[in-house]
């Protein structure tokens, strides 16, 4: 994964406005269990694809599909009124998709450096 690679950046934002855009009219902490549910059940497969599936087409949609369900779920709480507040959802949405990003850059920063060192060995 290049760090000059133009498309990445430009899908990872258009994925945090789209994570804004679904938040931008809320306020203040929530606590909804469903929530956490939703998060519980994404965040993990997120983390994991992004570990495992290094290509920028299969992280980008990955993420894309991930956010969307975000999104929806989102409009959902919106909708029927049981996200009064939202920083919660508002934290959760923006906060992890940038730790994510953060650990993915780590690992591949740490699996090329890895790669070097071995070549280094090997000669």
């Amino acid at each position: 994964m290049k760090l000059t690679d133009n498309r990445f950046w430009i899908v990872w934002a258009m994925t945090e406005l789209l994570l804004l855009a679904s938040c931008i009219d809320v306020a203040v902490r929530c606590q909804s269990l469903a929530m956490i549910c939703v998060f519980a059940i994404t965040q993990p497969l997120m983390i994991a694809l992004a570990l495992f599936k290094i290509t920028h087409y299969n992280a980008a949609l990955v993420n894309l599909v991930i956010i969307s369900s975000y999104t929806a779920y989102s409009i959902y709480l919106r909708m029927t009124h049981e996200d009064t507040d939202g920083w919660g959802w508002f934290t959760l949405t923006v906060m992890l998709p940038i730790a994510q990003l953060i650990l993915l850059l780590l690992y591949l920063g740490l699996e090329r450096f890895a790669r070097i060192a071995q070549r280094k060995n090997q000669s």
